[in-house]
């Protein structure tokens, strides 16, 4: 369940559980990744601003265990104090957990187009 309109995860192929077990070139390419799909992001909802976040843990949040980068466009104003989108993200992410029941459903097809809207804005993006 989206944060907020156009929030996107970032995660890299090899499966790790934290962000420490990544491989020095792994966190390079995550990083270099997630600048180049915030920026389109940004674009793609007219976003003054972005949040990247990792919940790196159990304790601090992560529901999920495989490392991800949270890229959330960020309007004036759409929280109504800014660090409250952690608030909203740890929440989120309680609602992703496989096994919850009240997580709201996203249909492929949704996804599906929202993906293509990006790729649009990523033009040298290789496939894999």
């Amino acid at each position: 369940r989206p944060v907020v309109q156009g929030h996107v995860l970032v995660s890299p192929r090899r499966v790790v559980p934290r962000f420490g077990s990544l491989k020095a070139d792994e966190v390079q390419d995550l990083w270099a990744l997630a600048r180049v799909v915030g920026a389109a992001v940004e674009a793609e909802h007219n976003a003054p601003g972005l949040t990247f976040t990792i919940q790196d843990g159990v304790a601090a949040g992560q529901s999920v265990p495989h490392v991800h980068i949270h890229i959330l466009p960020r309007l004036e104003g759409d929280f109504v104090r800014n660090d409250d989108v952690y608030d909203a993200i740890d929440k989120a992410e309680a609602l992703h957990r496989v096994d919850a029941e009240d997580r709201p459903a996203r249909t492929f097809a949704d996804m599906a187009a929202e993906a293509a809207a990006l790729r649009r804005r990523i033009p040298n993006l290789d496939e894999p």
